[in-house]
Formats: C-alpha cells, structure tokens, sequence
C-alpha cells in the first residue's frame, strides 16, 4: 500500500485492472483502472468506480512522487488545464488505437 493524499492509502492490482483506496477509518473502495496516460513527464490514472461502471462517470487522479521520501502518493486533478491536456492525450491514444 502507498499513501495518497486524501489521508488514507492505495494499491494496485495491475492485473486485474484494479485500484483500491483504504481511508484512514479501513473503508475500502475500489475502482477500475481504464486507462493510464503520461502527459508532460507525470502519469494520470483514468478510474471508474466499480458500482458506477453502467454511469460512464471517470476521474482522473495524477500519480505523484513525495520529493523527500520518494512515496508515491495520488492528487485530485482539479486544474481545468490540466484536465484538458489529459483529455487530449486520451483522445490522442483513442485515435491511436483506432488506427491499428
């Protein structure tokens, strides 16, 4: 398990496709990993909550490094930019994967 910052910790299961955050209280919630893209130097995971997969809602959590420890650590992408720079490289991979 890893820390993040919303105070509890993660996991994943590169396997199964899945990401599972524990808070701090041992509630755990997991989330199906469907993408995963880098975009100037940092990686973004794109997750869909199990019990929301029929909703179609995603959200994108950026996969940062703590610079005195060197935890990985996941941050809430809020910053509009930000946002439509992830979304661009994801459509920029849809039309790659189109291609093949």
């Amino acid at each position: 398990m890893t820390d993040n910052n919303a105070g509890g910790t993660f996991s994943v299961d590169a396997e199964q496709g899945y990401l599972i955050l524990e808070d701090e209280e041992g509630n755990k919630e997991r989330f199906i990993i469907e993408e995963d893209v880098e975009v100037s130097g940092k990686k973004y995971l794109i997750l869909c909550h199990e019990d929301e997969v029929s909703l179609g809602e995603y959200i994108a959590l950026r996969v940062d490094e703590d610079p005195e420890t060197g935890d990985s650590y996941l941050a809430a992408v809020e910053d509009e930019t930000e946002l439509t720079r992830v979304q661009e490289a994801l459509d920029e991979l849809d039309d790659f994967e189109e291609e093949k």
